[in-house]
């Protein structure tokens, strides 16, 4: 634990003291933007100006609470974790309303009861790492361990920014090309179809520090292939389903005039996100390698292509087009992490049965033939998540 040291305290001194740089440098940037360039009302320059200090302090005050939910993550406290997220979700939502019913609505004090809100997770969090990660360990700031922690985040903050871009760049171009009307019926099913990737997400969330633990290579790809198998055995029955219900449920939920334009829509999408849940697999394996360069590479040459392919699907297929375009771009994003992570050809045995039968599922609409094959699925994944969970916990290192 002593070698954490200098890792633990150089990422969290050096993130504190450059979130902090970075927020006085914004400081007379947005005050300028806010006084003299941007128009708006006087009262409402007033708040802004008001509560911009408490607006700029919460940055290195999200900054600490990402480094030390990091730890944490690494120490495998996902209970506090899980605590901290829970506690902080509830004081965001419940300080500000708070505020705003017995002091008052001013947007400062709203900024204000929010940096609150954020202070106390970071508190929180701090104390947990207190007694699971820094215990007994000095307070050490090394230039080395800098430069490595700039260099990682450096291509991390590159996904960071190249991944959701790609993301919400087809409302961008549907919008602009079909219409906003057309965008509600895009982006009602494709915010359904990502809450399926939650699961995928809470798994490589625990699967990181496991990986980066391995000792080896083979270490780390025997335990994203048996992820992979038992995301895939769990993801496969869970879309196909969505696949069957989603057309009566935007007709219940919305009406049927959005079904009819969006339940195709969503057949796609729900496949695109099928193939990204598992892209979740190779994402974390090659993070917890060492190499966000590889990853950060692979967005960068799929942004340029997959704007491209979405300006073609909209020109020849509307809607259904623009959701192929996200599909496929999800799948060339598989392929490419699960080549440079070293488990392509060992995946195309958990890929094909899955998308073979996600394709009865989505031809079947609401026939007996869909939920025979979702009643199959479910029949699967009750038999194979035990063995593919047992196999996970025997790669574990």
């Amino acid at each position: 634990r002593a070698a954490q040291a200098p890792l633990f305290w150089s990422a969290l001194l050096t993130g504190l003291l450059v979130s902090t740089i970075g927020a006085l440098g914004l400081w007379p940037l947005a005050h300028g933007l806010l006084s003299h360039v941007l128009p708006m009302d006087a009262v409402l320059r007033e708040e802004l100006l008001a509560g911009l200090p408490w607006l700029l302090m919460t940055v290195p005050v999200v900054t600490v609470c990402n480094i030390l939910t990091g730890a944490l993550q690494a120490r495998e406290r996902f209970l506090e974790l899980s605590l901290a997220a829970v506690l902080g979700s509830a004081g965001l939502q419940a300080l500000p309303l708070l505020t705003a019913l017995h002091v008052s609505p001013r947007l400062d004090l709203l900024l204000l009861s929010i940096l609150a809100g954020k202070l106390g997770t970071a508190v929180y969090l701090a104390l947990c790492c207190r007694r699971h990660v820094a215990r007994d360990l000095p307070v050490i700031w090394r230039l080395d361990a800098v430069r490595d922690l700039l260099q990682f985040g450096g291509w991390s903050s590159v996904t960071a920014v190249v991944g959701p871009m790609m993301v919400v760049l087809d409302r961008l171009v549907i919008g602009a090309t079909l219409g906003a009307r057309s965008v509600s019926h895009y982006t009602i099913p494709f915010q359904l179809a990502e809450r399926t990737t939650v699961l995928a997400a809470a798994l490589s969330y625990t699967l990181l520090p496991r990986m980066a633990r391995a000792g080896t290579t083979p270490q780390r790809e025997a335990l994203a292939l048996a992820a992979l198998r038992l995301l895939a055995t769990l993801m496969t029955p869970l879309v196909a389903l969505a696949m069957v219900l989603v057309g009566p449920f935007l007709g219940w939920w919305v009406n049927d005039e959005l079904a009819a334009v969006s339940t195709p829509v969503a057949l796609v999408l729900l496949a695109g996100f099928w193939v990204n849940s598992l892209a979740f697999v190779p994402y974390t394996l090659l993070q917890s390698a060492g190499r966000p360069d590889i990853i950060a590479r692979c967005h960068l040459a799929e942004l340029l292509p997959y704007l491209g392919l979405l300006f073609l699907g909209l020109q020849h297929g509307a809607l259904v087009g623009a959701a192929a375009a996200f599909a496929l771009r999800a799948a060339v994003d598989f392929v490419l992490l699960a080549h440079f992570g070293g488990l392509l050809a060992r995946s195309a045995g958990v890929l094909l049965p899955g998308a073979g039968l996600l394709l009865i599922a989505a031809h079947g609409g609401q026939g007996i033939t869909a939920w025979t094959a979702c009643a199959a699925l479910c029949g699967l994944s009750a038999l194979n998540a035990r063995n593919a969970g047992r196999t996970l916990r025997v790669a574990s290192p």
